[in-house]
């Protein structure tokens, strides 16, 4: 009979647990190693002296909490001239369109020269460009003000703390890294398997276990190995899997061993 006619029945005529034997996704479990979830390190991305650090290593933040802020007395200088001259050169330009309006009504009346209604139309337009380039430094002013205060862009645990009031910021020397966070809700487990193991998927749900506790985690990432630590070992090289999960209450700290299946 037809192999390929016999193939869709298979479902239908095999016993379930004899097709769960043949079925390509086969249940695995593996030990896997803590880590800090979207683990981040911060800096100020403006140049200042440092005025506030509140924070202390270990000590969990809500998203936006202050982590570090810089003396804004500069910072408020700047932003306070970008607005005067911004509202300097709104006036000016909304005279230089007065100016154009006007000559352009004695134009129509045969009252001004070409030449002149032309002036008038250059002093707008040059009034134009200094009111967006007013609106430009006044927007690079508010910017600076406000990185001048370092947040935190997520409900973090502070895992390092490295600044000190009184002490310089130069960003455009080169990266500089004041404070480590890491997520304060979730935690990465990761783990390896061989080729032939891997069939998982980015987004596939699995269970954790950990002293005696179950947990739900969910594969976030899947890398291949390089070839060679497969070939150490007389394997074929297999895959690195991230599974990021939520402790509740427990106290893991990174390198602790958690099991995991799927």
């Amino acid at each position: 009979m037809n192999q390929a006619f016999l193939r869709p029945l298979l479902p239908l005529l095999l016993p379930p647990l004899l097709l769960a034997q043949l079925s390509p996704l086969q249940a695995g479990e593996a030990e896997a190693r803590v880590h800090w979830h979207n683990r981040l390190e911060l800096g100020f991305l403006v140049s200042g002296l440092i005025s506030e650090v509140p924070v202390r290593p270990g000590q969990q933040l809500a998203q936006g909490a202050v982590l570090a802020r810089l003396d804004g007395r500069i910072f408020a200088a700047e932003l306070s001239a970008a607005e005067a001259a911004l509202k300097a050169a709104s006036l000016d330009q909304e005279e230089a369109q007065r100016e154009l309006d006007r000559a352009t009504e004695l134009y129509d009346r045969g009252q001004l020269s070409d030449h002149e209604k032309q002036v008038a139309q250059i002093a707008l337009a040059q009034a134009d460009s200094r009111l967006e380039q007013a609106k430009a430094a006044q927007a690079r002013a508010a910017f600076r003000a406000e990185q001048a205060v370092l947040r935190a862009p997520f409900a973090a645990e502070v895992l390092e703390v490295s600044a000190a009031p009184g002490q310089g910021v130069h960003p455009h020397c080169g990266p500089q890294t004041l404070l480590v966070l890491a997520d304060a809700q979730q935690r990465q487990a990761r783990f390896q398997v061989q080729q032939a193991e891997a069939k998982l998927q980015p987004g596939q749900p699995l269970q954790l276990q950990i002293q005696g506790r179950q947990l739900q985690g969910e594969v976030s990432a899947l890398r291949p190995l390089p070839e060679y630590a497969g070939k150490e070992q007389g394997n074929e090289p297999g895959w690195e899997v991230d599974v990021v999960f939520s402790p509740g209450d427990l106290q893991l700290a990174p390198g602790s061993a958690i099991e995991v299946r799927w």
